[in-house]
């Protein structure tokens, strides 16, 4: 049977160098990985779970998004053969201050059966045009957003298809709070409720009519390519706990997520800045939706 599976960084997955965050560009999520589409189909990137978001700090700025095959993919994955496949709503878009744009990226695969069983990776990137007396004065730093995905390896069927929509707009019901946590003076050597003792707390939201099962586990930074200047990514994944690592939310209900963080009384652990994820996935037979929390860790 052609399951669908779709895999995506659903939580603020920022990809910037220093020099983009001091001009305030963010793009949200940073990176979709999205398995087994079919041939001959579009897909709106800005629907699969979560929207597609852009946002700057500071003046009246044009953003322009430029649509590009990546010079080395990422491992398992080729070069999208055509940036043609990629269709985005506007040429450029206009950000207020503090203001988050949404983006709608539309993915046509051809009905070609050579791409049957094919990986490609495409690129976004997002650049800031400074307004002036020409159209366009400047270029400031980019940030950039990844789309890894698979085409299924024979066509499917209707039925397929239809499983896969009400999965999706399931998935569309789900959310982390907030999505991104920071943590001070967080102590070494003991294990610590960060909720308890940091008075910080994770929920999950199921607005969903059914109840749905998620797994949770802690990922290190590096396995996706997230790098935050100023910060280390977390040496060792059993550095952060759950209470639960399966969790089952009732319809229309919200749960809240106990972490704890446990580091090791030693000297590469005491007063350093770490960044750590937290990954929930939606346990389903017709596809897997990530979602993901970044926690920025200060130890004592």
């Amino acid at each position: 049977m052609a399951f669908k599976k779709l895999l995506l960084a659903a939580s603020v997955f920022t990809l910037l160098v220093k020099s983009a965050f001091a001009f305030g560009i963010s793009v949200n999520p940073g990176e979709f990985v999205i398995d087994n589409l079919k041939i001959g189909q579009s897909y709106d990137i800005s629907k699969m779970s979560q929207p597609f978001k852009i946002k700057y700090q500071g003046l009246v700025h044009d953003m322009v998004i430029d649509v590009y095959p990546p010079g080395q993919a990422r491992p398992g994955y080729e070069p999208i053969p055509d940036k043609s496949w990629v269709k985005l709503d506007k040429e450029f878009y206009t950000a207020l201050s503090g203001e988050e744009v949404n983006v709608v990226a539309i993915l046509s695969i051809p009905d070609d059966k050579k791409y049957l069983g094919k990986k490609y990776d495409v690129r976004l990137r997002v650049s800031m045009k400074e307004r002036g007396d020409a159209p366009w004065v400047g270029v400031a730093p980019a940030v950039e957003t990844r789309i890894l995905f698979s085409i299924f390896n024979e066509p499917g069927t209707a039925e397929d298809q239809a499983k896969f929509d009400r999965e999706l707009l399931k998935s569309r019901n789900i959310s982390f709070t907030p999505t991104e946590i920071e943590l001070f003076d967080v102590p070494v050597g003991k294990k610590v409720d960060i909720k308890k003792e940091l008075k910080k707390s994770l929920k999950l939201t199921n607005l969903n009519d059914d109840a749905i099962k998620i797994i949770l586990k802690s990922m290190s930074p590096k396995d996706i390519g997230l790098n935050i200047p100023g910060y280390e990514s977390m040496p060792e994944k059993d550095i952060l706990q759950f209470a639960r690592e399966k969790i089952k939310i009732g319809a229309n209900q919200i749960e809240e997520v106990k972490i704890y963080l446990n580091f090791p009384d030693k000297p590469e652990f005491h007063k350093k800045k770490f960044i750590g994820l937290c990954e929930a996935s939606i346990d389903s037979a017709v596809f897997t939706t990530q979602y993901r929390v970044r926690l920025f860790i200060t130890t004592k």
